[in-house]
């Protein structure tokens, strides 16, 4: 009699389990996240039991994740997140915006000054063509009149530096973000002179959005979903609150931070406003000026404006 209430018991635990699960509320969210500042952006997030964070590099998985449904949440480019969105290939809606203006010129003892005119005729080495990075680039130096000889594009910013810093570069002037700029400060001991880029279209643009939190629209899990988005928000308050303690803590969760340091995180962090968790939903301004750039300047990158339904 024993083993059959033994048994029973074990029964009914297993299809308590199978049915909270099925549920969506005892399972852990799952969040793809690009390499580089938006991985710094959630890595506080990584002993949180409520998370499942896998990073990736580039933007091809990115794309390819978009268009299935296997993640909760996935951080990504706004411009493709819009454009996948309005090509009816995405589910994925728009939450937040969470890094910002992280674009930069740099020399290393070429003159250049925020007119950019010390750029006309010139080579840039540069990356993400059609993505804000390039297409950030390409505006600044439009609202300064500035026309550079040539602007060579890599597939990351990975790629710049090499060709940047390498011996007899023929490069005088990158284009780089963070944390690869505090990287060439801190760790190559690299003096440079920088301009950011955000700064040079300050009167066009308050705000220049880069990565957005993008939310499986069919997900089963969206109570854990909306837990993890508000612990976001915190984490994001408490890195910007407290860089330094936030870079000692995360430098224990992943190899991409060890690799980093807590130095040149905490200087990435601590380097303007590039991280902030802003609503999308209360700053449609800020994110609609960045989709009349896109649509002004190719409409491959952003054929219209996402409609009031892409809004999380």
């Amino acid at each position: 009699m024993k083993k059959v209430l033994s048994f029973v018991l074990l029964l009914v635990v297993a299809l308590s389990g199978v049915f909270l699960t099925s549920c969506g509320e005892t399972s852990q969210a799952k969040m793809l996240v690009p390499n580089g500042i938006t991985l710094i952006a959630v890595g506080g997030l990584y002993d949180n039991p409520d998370i499942k964070i896998e990073n990736v590099d580039g933007p091809d998985n990115l794309q390819v994740e978009l268009m299935k449904k296997n993640y909760d949440i996935i951080i990504a480019p706004l411009n493709l997140g819009a454009k996948l969105y309005n090509a009816g290939k995405s589910v994925y809606k728009l939450d937040a915006m969470i890094t910002f203006g992280n674009v930069y010129i740099v020399s290393k003892g070429a003159a250049l000054d925020e007119t950019l005119s010390s750029l006309a005729g010139k080579k840039i080495i540069a990356f993400g063509q059609n993505a804000t990075p390039g297409i950030v680039l390409r505006a600044a130096l439009k609202a300064k009149g500035v026309e550079a000889d040539e602007i060579v594009y890599q597939n990351s910013v990975q790629e710049v530096v090499g060709l940047f810093t390498g011996e007899n570069s023929e490069y005088d002037y990158a284009l780089v973000a963070e944390p690869v700029l505090s990287q060439l400060t801190l760790k190559k001991k690299l003096s440079l002179i920088r301009v950011d880029l955000q700064e040079v279209l300050e009167t066009e643009m308050e705000a220049i959005p880069q990565a957005g939190v993008f939310v499986n629209s069919e997900s089963k899990r969206r109570k854990i979903i909306n837990q993890v988005l508000g612990e976001l928000k915190s984490n994001i308050q408490n890195l910007n609150q407290n860089p330094e303690e936030y870079a000692e803590k995360i430098v224990e969760y992943h190899e991409q931070f060890k690799a980093l340091s807590k130095e040149v995180i905490t200087s990435a962090i601590q380097n303007g406003n590039v991280i902030d968790y802003k609503k999308a939903k209360d700053n449609k301004d800020v994110l609609e000026k960045y989709f009349d750039l896109l649509i002004s300047q190719n409409k491959n990158l952003l054929d219209k404006k996402p409609e009031e339904s892409f809004y999380f």
